[in-house]
């Protein structure tokens, strides 16, 4: 059931989803262990896909996040990650993901006057096309304690944060790309 409808109507249940997930893969490590190399390959058929969808209710004009099953939808991608411990205290990981999402059959009404559409020409939420990190980490034993020092960087493409019609024709809900940089430093006595 729907905890956010605005109205009554808009409560009742909806469908189970399915989902067949398919991925290969390789994990490895590396001289003595001192590299690691994952990658993957994967993709998702969901039927009934569940997807929390904001609607305007018509006449009070109330917003309302609802769950609604959208149709079927498609997710593939490929994930790829590496990490080297350069010297024993020295380590530095990198990673990499592609996604390829979007909806194969969806037809709503989705409260906005067009009444029941195909709306698979919308672009799926929490979906960012490219997403990668970088990391490197020091933890070193001293005399006088253990220093530790992480640096990062991750970059992730644009994705929409939230599912409703507006996304198709303006960026009110598109979080742009971005690149976050952060590092911390601590010494433990």
């Amino acid at each position: 059931f729907n905890g956010r409808a605005g109205s009554f109507e808009a409560v009742g249940p909806y469908d189970s989803e399915t989902v067949d997930s398919y991925e290969i893969g390789v994990k490895s490590d590396l001289f003595n262990r001192r590299l690691r190399l994952n990658a993957s390959i994967f993709t998702t058929d969901y039927k009934d896909m569940q997807q929390s969808v904001q609607q305007l209710i018509p006449g009070p004009l109330i917003n309302q996040t609802l769950v609604a099953n959208v149709g079927a939808a498609t997710i593939s991608g490929f994930e790829g990650e590496a990490t080297a411990l350069l010297t024993d205290a020295f380590t530095v990981s990198a990673s990499i993901g592609y996604l390829d999402a979007s909806y194969d059959d969806f037809m709503a009404n989705l409260g906005d006057g067009l009444g029941v559409i195909d709306r698979t020409y919308l672009p799926m939420p929490y979906a960012p096309k490219w997403s990668n990190s970088v990391t490197c980490n020091y933890k070193q034993n001293y005399e006088f304690g253990q220093v530790t020092a992480q640096a990062s960087v991750r970059h992730m493409s644009d994705m929409f944060t939230s599912f409703n019609t507006l996304n198709a024709t303006n960026d009110l809900t598109l979080r742009k790309a971005n690149t976050i940089v952060d590092g911390s430093v601590a010494l433990e006595l």
